[in-house]
């Protein structure tokens, strides 16, 4: 990478972090994230997307800054595509089974009937179908679980702590 693009984006990062009011301790957890965390590779995913969303017009350098906005909102992916990805980047990740995510899902929302989808069918398909199907707040218990969230109260707690 250009250094000259790098001290930009590094400084409008950082400009950013800084304008956001986050505290001290808020800012040191994205850097250990960065560092150590997926963070960085999921930075890079939505930057990848925020350039292909935009239009730029070589002449001038602009991504689609003077642009009507709702002329780049059309392509812009819904929260539950967003959710889709993270969902199936932690199954990747984590390698689980569908018969581990049918019992995830199970627990996030006890009425989803999992076998309503077809065996053959991917885990895209399996998670895609479960979150047009349940409540959003069934779908945020979902991703916590994938996340490895405890849900014994007492035992949150005590990791929190930490």
């Amino acid at each position: 990478m250009n250094s000259k693009i790098r001290r930009r984006a590094l400084r409008n990062f950082g400009a950013s972090l800084f304008l956001s009011e986050m505290s001290a301790a808020e800012m040191r957890q994205i850097a250990d994230e960065l560092s150590y965390g997926n963070l960085a590779s999921e930075l890079g995913e939505l930057i990848r997307d925020m350039a292909t969303l935009s239009t730029v017009d070589s002449s001038k350098g602009d991504f689609g800054r003077n642009k009507n906005p709702f002329e780049r909102t059309k392509n812009v992916s819904s929260p539950q595509d967003s959710r889709l990805r993270v969902a199936l980047n932690v199954i990747n990740r984590r390698r689980l089974s569908k018969k581990a995510i049918w019992e995830l899902m199970r627990t996030a929302s006890p009425e989803f009937d999992a076998e309503q989808i077809s065996a053959d069918a991917t885990i895209k398909e399996h998670v895609s179908k479960y979150f047009e199907t349940v409540s959003a707040n069934d779908v945020a218990r979902f991703l916590n679980l994938l996340e490895g969230e405890t849900t014994d109260a007492y035992l949150s707690g005590i990791s929190k702590r930490g």
